[in-house]
């Protein structure tokens, strides 16, 4: 997450030679690059937004640090020279100026990575006019809607739509369903015509409703409705980038208790996305692996529905999966499976760049090297091979001193601990191994815990540390 100290550097010195390759006339001074590359910077961060970043994107950045702190001559030349099509489109600001469509006049708040993808596909478009309260009218261009080749869209359409919609203009133009935003056939949708194309003295006719923002509002949300069940949209996943790769936290079936959460990767934001065992995403069914699956520890109630995550890390390549959860459906509590709470676990990361999330909820356990020793013992194991609906309980596995596993259902295997990855292989599965809190005891206590993919199934364990 942005930035640490190297990424910062390095973004500093990348934005700062984006300006000395600019004409003359768009070079800021010096000082004013510095600062202008720390207003990015610092608006990067509070966006929680990492590298890489496109260079259109940046551009724009440092367009509007430019109108805070550049002068407006800069800025000016700065557009002209460096915005694209759709990011330098003009429009009339309150001042009756014609500027950029992300100038700070018209566009104050920040401007989300995703609106600005959305403005590069021309999906989204401002019109060259504002109303009477200095608000752009947009264009959305339905047609653009259908199946394509821009896999980006499918990770940012709702929420960036959403953004739009919060911005949506209080008047609207009408052509006939080629899309304009709230008029993409709103006269056939049952609205009334905008004043402009009504006949003069011609009433609106009966039961057509008025063209007010919160109908047509309300009219693209189905739309946008109608849209994700023809494309089988349901949670967005989650993305995040590390090493390379895309990764894309996929939250699996129906959210009461079955949710569970799978991933996927790319070196391209656009994809092909694949599974782990190389099974491309796009063609829809399984993928693994499995991250999290409803689960019970011994005799304790366990959890279900654990998905919907974010994934972030601390700025330090420590990364954390935090989700909903529920408790079962038979739990003693009123109505225990209707409400959401929440839960943080940490995530490792396999050799070959793959995530395993642990079986119990951080706990900030302090991480004390962990030997052979601590491996010998009673562990509760769970295998989360997938089970629609089915919360998988533990069983227990015993490791002896002689790297012989005596009991449990990987019985007559062997096993080896690697103390400088912190890896224990049991069974020829790698168990990726972290001290937690073990939250079914009572009372509660640090303890070691494991995670593991192999054969498309998951593994969870836990250490059972006598009193």
């Amino acid at each position: 997450m942005l930035p640490t100290p190297s990424t910062e550097h390095l973004l500093s010195l990348h934005l700062e030679r984006l300006m000395r390759d600019s004409p003359p006339a768009a070079q800021p001074p010096p000082e004013t690059a510095r600062a202008v590359a720390d207003a990015v910077i610092l608006c990067l961060r509070d966006q929680g937004l990492t590298l890489p970043l496109p260079d259109g994107y940046l551009r724009l950045m440092i367009y509007r640090a430019l109108r805070a702190v550049g002068p407006e001559t800069t800025a000016r030349a700065w557009a002209a020279a460096h915005l694209t099509e759709s990011t330098a489109q003009l429009a009339r600001s309150p001042d009756r100026t014609l500027r950029p469509v992300f100038d700070p006049l018209i566009w104050p708040g920040p401007v989300p990575l995703i609106v600005w993808q959305l403005f590069e596909s021309h999906l989204v478009r401002p019109l060259r006019t504002i109303t009477l309260r200095g608000r752009l009218v947009w264009r959305l261009d339905f047609r653009r809607l259908v199946p394509t080749d821009a896999g980006w869209m499918e990770l940012t359409l709702f929420p960036g739509l959403h953004a739009i919609l919060e911005r949506l203009a209080d008047a609207f133009d009408d052509t006939q369903g080629r899309g304009i935003i709230g008029l993409a056939g709103l006269y056939a949708s049952g609205f009334a015509p905008t004043p402009r194309r009504r006949r003069r003295g011609r009433p609106a006719p009966r039961g057509i409703a008025p063209l007010d923002a919160p109908a047509v509002r309300d009219y693209i949300l189905r739309v946008l409705h109608t849209l994700s069940a023809t494309r089988h949209w349901t949670t967005l996943p989650e993305v995040i980038y590390r090493d390379g790769y895309y990764y894309l936290f996929l939250a699996y079936d129906a959210l009461d208790v079955p949710y569970n959460t799978r991933v996927v990767r790319s070196e391209n934001i656009d994809g092909p996305y694949v599974d782990m065992y190389g099974t491309p995403a796009e063609n829809g069914g399984e993928s693994f692996p499995i991250l999290t699956h409803p689960y019970k520890f011994g005799t304790d109630h366990g959890w279900v529905g654990i998905s919907h995550c974010a994934v972030f890390d601390d700025g330090e390549d420590n990364w954390f999966y935090a989700s909903q959860q529920r408790y079962p459906t038979d739990f003693d509590s009123w109505v225990p499976n209707a409400i959401m709470m929440g839960g943080v676990r940490s995530i490792r990361w396999t050799e070959d760049g793959w995530p395993v999330v642990m079986p119990e909820r951080y706990g900030a356990v302090p991480q004390a090297a962990i030997s052979e020793a601590d491996i010998v013992g009673t562990w509760q194991h769970i295998d989360l091979g997938y089970s629609y609906g089915k919360q998988k309980g533990s069983s227990e596995m015993t490791f002896d001193a002689n790297h012989k596993i005596t009991a449990g259902i990987w019985k007559g295997g062997t096993w080896s601990f690697d103390p400088e990855t912190n890896v224990l292989t049991a069974n020829g599965v790698k168990c990726y191994l972290q001290r937690e809190c073990d939250w079914e005891a009572s009372p509660r206590k640090a303890t070691i815990v494991y995670s593991a993919h192999g054969n498309k199934k998951s593994y969870w364990g836990k250490k059972v540390i006598d009193n």
